[in-house]
């Protein structure tokens, strides 16, 4: 490149600030991760339990900080979901690994599934579906099962405590994680597998 754009010229004439800036907001956000993962390991009981069959998992990419995930797995494979397989996601997501979020100051919430997920669903009745849907609207979970994200949400930061955030984000998630659960109980109860 022989010459700089303008709006580089204007990065590097304030390259040191910005680096600053930089760190202190990575460093803001990833207190408010480590606070959400905190949180969520204090409220697992919180997790519905759905029997013997099915456990939660949570990851948290460690080079890239930013991302965060609770997943539910099952042992016995049932209508929804195959054994011992990641099918359906809770995923947050910062800045750092989204670039859709409508303020950089938000974090996204979304539920994602697999193909394999969707084309399960895709087989049910749409009676079922909607009342399997209905209920987890009751608890506050839309599930837009015609798609792989089957949900997805902003939430601002408080950027003055990482810690209002993250309880924020933690009841977020756990209410996510129950809406999964009622959807997929219900379809399944729908069934006749015995969860």
């Amino acid at each position: 490149m022989e010459k700089i754009s303008e709006m580089g010229k204007l990065y590097l004439k304030d390259y040191y600030v910005l680096m600053e800036a930089q760190d202190q907001s990575h460093t803001f956000l990833n207190t408010v991760l480590e606070n959400v993962v905190n949180r969520i390991e204090e409220r697992r009981e919180e997790l519905p339990d759905l029997g013997e069959n099915y456990y939660w998992k949570t990851w948290s990419n460690k080079t890239n900080l930013g991302h965060y995930q609770i997943y539910l797995k099952t042992k016995k494979e049932n209508k929804l979901l195959r054994a011992n397989r990641v099918d359906i996601i809770i995923n947050y997501r910062d800045v750092r690994h989204t670039t859709i979020l409508k303020d950089p100051t938000a974090v996204r919430i979304s539920i994602d599934c697999t193909n394999y997920f969707n084309n399960k669903v895709n087989k049910i009745s749409q009676s079922e579906l909607d009342e399997a849907s209905s209920k987890a609207i009751e608890i506050g979970t839309s599930v837009d099962y015609v798609e792989k994200r089957l949900f997805n949400k902003e939430i601002n930061l408080n950027l003055s405590s990482a810690s209002d955030s993250a309880e924020l984000i933690a009841d977020e998630l756990i209410e996510r994680a129950i809406g999964i659960a009622v959807f997929i109980e219900s379809v399944v109860d729908k069934n006749n597998i015995n969860i």
